[in-house]
């Protein structure tokens, strides 16, 4: 309970409610009473494997770019998921980094304790530069960008094997039931004769792809495909 009130006390109360309408406020204020509730909510839906769809709905709404609007490019998409949603997600991620095995690639930065973007940089020109300071030698780099592999990825093949982290068989279950059936509402705004017209569309999400506006989507499918190789 002292690691959910902790989480609900670090949340920004600026944040923007979502589809629940609960806002961070709310949370962060009364997070000594709702600690125990969300506990329980919580332990109940990890020892289930089940996530309530309340917390899987999002709601997508477009935001501007520039001041200028030309093409439907001049948009992005903002995900809005419920707040409670985004503290669950947050201890069970915690969780799972402190499950990394030993044999976890030592260049692998990103989603790790203690490391970053810089991280990654200053290894990769220190590396660079001292091969560098060797006669007759040069440096080849190979970027790929992998921005648009998450929407592709089949969350059941991705957790066929639970022994890549060593995490356990619910513990996968409940990552995988966060994955699929996910729901979402997107929110169109148009201007009118000076009429502001609101419109909703409810949609559900393909059975491919992982959502990357969040803590827990990205980093499964990067700590499965490295700690694959390095085995």
């Amino acid at each position: 309970m002292a690691d959910v009130k902790r989480t609900l006390c670090r949340v920004n109360p600026r944040k923007s409610a979502g589809p629940d309408n609960i806002p961070g406020r709310v949370l962060t204020e009364c997070a000594e009473q709702l600690a125990d509730v969300f506990s329980d909510i919580f332990n109940i839906s990890l020892s289930s494997a089940i996530v309530p769809m309340c917390l899987k709905t999002m709601t997508i709404v477009p935001v501007l770019k520039m001041s200028t609007v030309f093409c439907l490019n001049d948009y992005r998409p903002v995900a809005l998921t419920p707040i409670v949603m985004k503290c669950f997600k947050r201890l069970v991620m915690r969780h799972i980094k402190t499950q990394l095995p030993p044999s976890m690639d030592p260049l692998q930065f990103a989603y790790r304790p203690n490391h970053s973007i810089d991280n990654s940089i200053t290894t990769t020109l220190h590396l660079s530069l001292t091969h560098l300071d060797n006669k007759d030698t040069y440096v080849q780099m190979l970027f790929i960008d992998f921005s648009t592999a998450f929407n592709t990825i089949t969350p059941q093949h991705l957790i066929e094997k639970p022994s890549l982290l060593d995490l356990s068989t619910s513990l996968c279950k409940w990552i995988l039931d966060f994955l699929c059936q996910r729901n979402f509402k997107f929110t169109l705004m148009l201007t009118f004769n000076l009429t502001i017209l609101c419109f909703f569309f409810f949609f559900r999400l393909l059975p491919s792809g992982v959502a990357t506006a969040n803590h827990l989507s990205p980093p499964i499918p990067i700590f499965c495909i490295l700690n694959t190789c390095t085995h």
